[in-house]
């Protein structure tokens, strides 16, 4: 597997970074949800504190998605 886009498949890098954040994205939706459920309290403010903490690297990872697709332009714009 290459780690760059070509011209006809995205690379392992941009795989990686796009798999990372769908998986994220799910998880960030389970603990608020699963935090919805408990009473107030420290358990809950936990749930809460990591919810927030996977929001912050979803950003961080979808900025450096952006910053290696304007590096690694491989994949040609689709024709209309």
């Amino acid at each position: 597997m290459q780690w760059r886009n070509t011209a006809n498949n995205y690379g392992a890098v941009a795989k990686f970074l796009h798999w990372a954040i769908v998986i994220l994205i799910i998880a960030q939706y389970v603990i608020i949800e699963a935090a919805e459920e408990l009473p107030d309290g420290l358990e809950k403010l936990r749930m809460v504190t990591n919810h927030k903490s996977f929001g912050m690297l979803v950003l961080l990872l979808a900025l450096a998605r952006i910053g290696w697709k304007l590096a690694n332009r491989g994949l040609p714009q689709p024709v209309p």
